[in-house]
């Protein structure tokens, strides 16, 4: 693997950007702690895992410069291409201890910049422990291939190769692996699950979860969602477009990839995963906070768990994300501060790993 895991470092101090092998194979849950997330509590970092790990090939090798606590830009080569991606390492980072790998995704016509602004995971990041990648799409605007159609760009090939870039070069925990999403990134989430379920953990779609086509993955992912009643792009309760998604940049050039997409209400795309999971049938849905129901499926096989946090008028955007809350754009709408979903998937991801032999 040539591909360094130094890069540029990004203008924004503790911010932002980086960039070959794709196993697309067919392979304790505990309860989310709902009170550390909403707004306004203390939120104490989760103890360290009691189980067995996976280490990198990269524990116990020399970074040739020091990286903790800043945002790189970096770059590898995927499926022939050239794709970048931005790479933070936390403060806690020595190279021998491996710590979680979290992928991020940012959402269409946005960038890896601009999602790394609006999740803030390397806050979270330096608050829990863990490496936080987040990669960026391919276009003018930006998207992924999250239908999939079977030509280019491959993406998920793109993050299993990002996945064994972190192996070689960093010191992570090949079982403590995730995939977060923001709207169309929260699609490319869906379709990892299906896909590279030998390398991802547990994946934390927000706006824009689904249930791929001929999906069947060879264990079952643990899954934590977000989405708002209000979204006017993609609805919460038909799989019928948001009455505000013609605004979007389409092209002749990714609209075809956005109309392979299995667009679904957000409770159905739940159910299916469930039964695709083998969980027991019976749902719960209770109150977290007055405008936020958190609905969820248990019983799953490998003791996954489904489920779904909804925000009851809730708009496009990122729960307890600071600068989303600060826009003023229908195609938002409104952000809900009652809860924080970069705490409540990391809280979720504390809880799930991998089969370690």
């Amino acid at each position: 693997m040539n591909a360094p895991w130094i890069g540029n470092k990004t203008g924004e101090d503790r911010n932002q950007t980086i960039g070959p092998r794709r196993r697309r194979v067919a392979g304790v849950a505990a309860a989310v702690m709902l009170s550390a997330a909403v707004v306004g509590c203390v939120v104490p970092p989760p103890p360290p895992p009691t189980d067995p790990t996976r280490p990198s090939a990269g524990c116990g090798a020399a970074l040739p410069a020091p990286v903790e606590g800043v945002r790189f830009s970096l770059a590898i080569a995927s499926a022939g291409v050239n794709r970048s991606f931005l790479s933070y390492v936390p403060t806690q980072y020595d190279g021998v201890n491996p710590l979680p790998l979290v992928v991020d995704l940012h959402g269409f016509s946005n960038s890896a910049a601009t999602q790394a602004t609006w999740a803030r995971l390397d806050l979270a990041a330096d608050t829990h422990g863990f490496v936080n990648v987040t990669p960026q799409g391919t276009g003018n605007p930006a998207f992924w291939n999250a239908g999939p159609l079977p030509q280019a760009p491959d993406d998920v090939q793109f993050i299993s190769d990002l996945i064994d870039a972190a192996d070689a070069q960093l010191c992570v925990d090949l079982a403590r692996v995730y995939i977060s999403g923001f709207s169309n990134g929260a699609m490319l989430a869906s379709l990892t699950a299906c896909e590279l379920s030998d390398k991802v953990a547990a994946i934390a779609p927000v706006a824009g979860f689904m249930r791929p086509t001929n999906c069947a993955p060879a264990r079952a992912v643990p899954i934590i969602a977000f989405h708002g009643t209000a979204d006017a792009l993609i609805r919460h309760e038909s799989s019928t477009p948001g009455e505000l998604r013609h605004l979007l940049p389409f092209n002749a050039t990714n609209q075809p990839y956005f109309d392979e997409v299995n667009f679904q209400a957000m409770p159905d795309a739940l159910s299916q995963w469930a039964a695709i999971q083998g969980c027991d049938p019976t749902v719960s849905n209770e109150p977290v906070t007055t405008n936020v129901s958190r609905r969820r499926y248990t019983g799953c096989a490998g003791g996954s768990t489904v489920e779904l946090f909804t925000v009851g008028g809730g708009g496009h955007s990122w729960p307890g994300s600071q600068v989303m809350s600060a826009i003023n754009n229908p195609l938002v709408g409104s952000t809900t501060m009652e809860i924080d979903a970069t705490e409540l998937m990391w809280e979720f991801f504390a809880q799930h790993h991998l089969p370690v032999p």
